[in-house]
């Protein structure tokens, strides 16, 4: 029933594990600016480019091998603090970038790594979903996934110009270590 599904979104884990879900997407994004850093600083041709994309995307699905093949054997809260320090770190690998060539290894090993991150974040989400009202709270969910993102791309736009590209990453590297902060309190 109706009444069943809206009561859902009064479950304090499910708001909890929302606005963690949230946080996890909101650092800054860096991915236009690093585009324009490396056709414009770097001198990295289009081809290369279009590579560094495709393999940055094998990778990814052999990363959602990975995580199917071993990834539900582990234990859920030591994946979700990996997940999240992981996801800063990887943003800190880029004030590093002295040639295409470490772009190139970044892309092969940070692609394994959001596969295996982004379903360990579904697996999450499926967690904390209320029974009754499955398929309604976790379209919810991945509303939220998706809103972050968005906010993720417009913070991205809104800091390049004052911070510079090493500054956006800064940041974003930052504000991805936050949610390490709350893991623990959404095992209660």
């Amino acid at each position: 029933s109706i009444k069943k599904m809206l009561g859902g979104f009064k479950d304090r884990r499910l708001i909890l594990g929302a606005l963690f879900l949230y946080a996890l997407y909101l650092p800054p994004s860096f991915g236009t600016p690093l585009m324009a850093y490396m056709r414009e600083v770097m001198h990295i041709d289009k081809m290369f480019i279009g590579l560094l994309g495709t393999l940055g995307t094998a990778t990814e699905i052999l990363g959602f091998l990975v995580y199917l093949k071993w990834g539900f054997k582990w234990n859920m809260w030591k994946k979700l603090y990996a997940c999240v320090a992981l996801s800063g770190l990887s943003a800190f690998a880029y004030l590093y970038t002295p040639n295409q060539w470490w772009l190139l290894a970044y892309g092969m090993i940070f692609g394994g790594l959001v596969g295996i991150i982004h379903l360990t974040i579904l697996s999450y989400a499926v967690k904390i979903v209320p029974k009754g009202s499955e398929g309604f709270i976790f379209a919810g969910l991945m509303s939220v996934l998706n809103l972050g993102s968005q906010t993720s791309i417009s913070l991205g736009g809104l800091f390049y110009e004052p911070l510079g590209f090493r500054g956006l990453v800064i940041l974003s590297g930052i504000i991805a270590l936050l949610p390490l902060a709350v893991v623990h309190l959404l095992r209660r």
